[in-house]
């Protein structure tokens, strides 16, 4: 009821518009228009006589008039001018009085007799007109943002993927264990062997993302893939499995610690001991890596079961990608001790630094000989580098031993001070060697150059120590 009342107001207020300007327009103006032979213009509602030349100004919206000439006086002339000023005088007043009217009349109608279908019309157009710019602005909106449907059609399709990488995880399971009794054969073809290390290769694809690396432990990965092919009789499988184990527990606190529950840590320093493989080593080195990583409790059980004591027999080795290895880890390991202080929460730096204290890491390196041996193992890459032209290929080994040298310096320096001047006498030797192939090639190699500002450093290292002592 209150909208047609609204619809009422807005009637009348319009009719009380209407008809002011048609009683504006509708006022006469009672002076007389007197012809001459000029043009003069014809004042609103002014009446003039017949038989005059009449025009209609569009740009200034006046009407003018004047006498007739004397050669128009013709009954055709006549007539055509009579009847183009009845048109002309009625064009510009006239004209709009009579649609006042119209409008006057319209407006003029009861509201009640108005149809219901003809306000809904009009009412419609009125919406329609002001409701326009939103409608733009809702299809620009909608033209920048999904719609809901959208949305979820996408998400179906996530969900549909995530399921489907589980179904091929199962899929890869099935098919292990339909061919586990391969592994239990003293030899394997190449055939058969192709086929274990296919499903592990896949599944070490599938396992890079976190979270199926947690359905691949939560499926017993680690009980009914990886120990199993630890225990085969193939070089190939076990450093196959030895890879997924790795790329599953990096950077994973979940699986580091379900690592640590099976017993990985000690069934890994018994295969480090007893394979003469160096893949394999360098492999179960990388999963080792990747288990004590960031990870206290797992170090301390690494520590409590001989693992540096491992390292240095490794060191005592012939094989140097695994020995590259095991001196990154140690140096990183110690690194990692040293970053506590930029935890910026205390609370966490306490709790840190009270894990990384019990696993007595500096004090089982000394006691484990691993000092001693990383000092023999340096010196005998810089003799070999001195006597052997091999210098070009040894560059990577070069840094990793003298990065080992600096970062241990402070936990191994009485070790070190035993062997200070063959050490320091060798440094300078390939320091020296260095510094000639930099000058043959111009300085343009880069390696040379950090070669070089890294022995330097430990050069003035090994001298300050002994200064201090």
């Amino acid at each position: 009821m209150n909208f047609y009342l609204y619809l009422f107001c807005c009637f009348l207020c319009y009719l009380c518009v209407n008809v002011h300007a048609v009683e504006k327009i509708s006022e006469k103006n009672e002076s007389v228009f007197i012809p001459t032979r000029e043009w003069q213009i014809v004042e609103k509602g002014q009446p003039i006589p017949k038989g005059l030349h009449i025009r209609h100004n569009f740009e200034t919206g006046k009407t003018e008039a004047k006498l007739m000439d004397p050669d128009d006086n013709s009954k055709e002339s006549t007539e055509k001018t009579n009847n183009r000023a009845k048109s002309l005088i009625i064009h510009a007043d006239q004209l709009q009085k009579e649609e006042n009217e119209k409008l006057t009349k319209e407006s003029a109608k009861p509201f009640s007799e108005i149809p219901l279908e003809e306000l809904k019309l009009k009412l419609k157009n009125i919406k329609s007109d002001e409701m326009k710019p939103l409608q733009d602005k809702i299809e620009n909106i909608e033209k920048k943002f999904k719609s809901y449907q959208e949305l979820k059609k996408e998400f179906e399709a996530l969900n549909m993927n995530i399921s489907t990488e589980t179904d091929l995880m199962k899929d890869y399971f099935n098919r292990f264990l339909a061919n586990k009794d391969i592994l239990l054969l003293k030899t394997l073809d190449k055939k058969k062997i192709k086929k274990i290390v296919d499903i592990l290769d896949d599944l070490e694809y599938l396992i890079h993302q976190i979270d199926n690396a947690q359905v691949f432990i939560d499926m017993g990965g680690l009980t009914k893939i990886i120990s199993p092919c630890l225990n085969s009789t193939s070089d190939e499988i076990k450093s196959e499995a030895l890879r997924l184990l790795g790329a599953t527990a990096q950077s994973n606190p979940k699986v580091q610690a379900k690592v640590l529950e099976t017993d990985f840590i000690q069934k890994l320093l018994h295969l480090l001991l007893t394979t003469d493989s160096n893949e394999v080593k360098s492999k179960c080195l990388f999963a080792l890596s990747s288990i004590i990583r960031q990870f206290p409790i797992a170090q301390k059980v690494f520590f409590d079961h001989g693992g540096l004591e491992v390292f240095a027999k490794l060191l005592d080795g012939n094989q140097l990608q695994p020995q590259i290895r095991v001196m990154n880890l140690v140096n990183d390991l110690l690194i990692e001790r040293r970053n506590i202080i930029e935890f910026t929460d205390e609370e966490v730096r306490r709790q840190r630094l009270k894990a990384y204290t019990s696993t007595n890491f500096e004090k089982k390196l000394l006691m484990h000989n691993y000092c001693f041996e990383l000092l023999k193992f340096a010196t005998k890459v810089f003799r070999n580098i001195i006597t052997v032209d091999f210098i070009d290929q040894a560059d990577e080994l070069v840094q990793t031993v003298v990065e080992s040298l600096i970062t241990l310096n402070p936990v191994c320096e009485i070790e070190f001070m035993k062997e200070r001047k063959t050490v320091l006498s060798l440094i300078n030797r390939v320091l020296d060697m260095y510094k000639k192939r930099s000058l043959m090639l111009e300085g343009k190699d880069e390696t040379d150059s950090e070669l070089i500002l890294i022995l330097e450093k430990l050069n003035l290292l090994l001298q300050y120590s002994h200064d201090e002592l």
